[in-house]
């Protein structure tokens, strides 16, 4: 007695098909996920440069701590907060060609100042 006609066959085979679909789509996964776990540990190893004390990274863009003058930059941040109506905006990027009143107190024609940052 047949059990079984040509359409089991088929979705037998179909199932298998997809199997192997699946095995594929999570082999590529798998290669993707080894390469990003090696740009990862590439990132943190570059990051984790910046924390020793003995060399100054240029690579990520920090200068070296002691040229880093925290504590005149604080007092000056703190004097900023307190004083400036606009303290918050201090915090803030301003407009693209520069705050009005610091264009306006420049002896110059406002339309013709660009002030930026380096």
């Amino acid at each position: 007695m047949k059990v079984c006609s040509t359409s089991c066959s088929v979705t037998i085979r179909k199932g298998i098909e997809d199997t192997e679909r699946r095995g594929i789509e999570l082999a590529v996964f798998a290669q993707r996920m080894k390469t990003m776990e090696r740009t990862a540990s590439i990132i943190r190893g570059l990051f984790g440069t910046m924390n020793d004390p003995g060399i100054i990274s240029f690579g990520v863009g920090s200068p070296a701590r002691e040229a880093l003058p925290v504590d005149i930059v604080r007092e000056i941040a703190n004097e900023v907060i307190r004083t400036d109506s606009r303290g918050v905006e201090s915090l803030q990027y301003g407009s693209v060609p520069g705050l009005m009143d610091l264009r306006e107190a420049v002896s110059a024609d406002p339309s013709n100042i660009l002030i930026t940052s380096s």
